[in-house]
């Protein structure tokens, strides 16, 4: 999965059969093919999915009826869907700072509004930054070590009362 500003791209590095496209199973042209029946007849009676092969169809659905361009496309090493987001809610970015503000180029946004937090609430550490953003702590930590390792914070303090600044 990969977050943009503008988009979001979930990547499957499986393909879908020879001569089929996404399309195909969208317009309800071509019925599912279970590559494992043994796998999703077991997901299925654990109510882990509702039905076989609609993932598509209701995906895309869903996206109309929210007013949200969706892509499905083939590529040579798989599959890739895109959602287009819509308007970019700048007042709610600006509530944690902006997304954008000193971090360099390529980074992705969670990195950026995490950085912009930590320069607005210096001593906080990653549990805490955690609930605030509402984003998972395990991934808090991911993006934490790729600024520490720009250079762009540092942890202060004992292990458990220190916290992340600016650096």
């Amino acid at each position: 999965m990969a977050i943009f500003k503008d988009r979001i791209e979930i990547f499957n590095p499986g393909n879908f059969p020879d001569g089929h496209t996404p399309r195909d199973f969208i317009r309800g042209e071509e019925r599912s093919l279970l590559r494992n029946p043994l796998i999703a007849n077991t997901l299925y009676l654990a109510s882990d999915i509702e039905r076989w092969g609609s993932g598509l169809r209701r995906v895309h659905a869903a996206c109309a009826d929210a007013k949200i361009k969706v892509e499905f496309k083939n590529i040579k090493t798989g599959f890739l869907v895109i959602f287009y987001r819509p308007e970019f809610a700048e007042k709610e970015l600006k509530k944690i700072g902006g997304l954008n503000e000193g971090v360099n180029e390529g980074v992705n946004e969670g990195v950026n509004a995490l950085f912009s937090y930590i320069r607005k609430n210096p001593g906080k550490r990653a549990p805490y930054i955690s609930r605030v953003l509402k984003v998972p702590q395990k991934t808090i930590e991911r993006w934490l070590k790729n600024l520490k390792i720009k250079g762009k914070i540092k942890y202060k303090g004992s292990t458990k009362t220190g916290g992340y600044e600016a650096g």
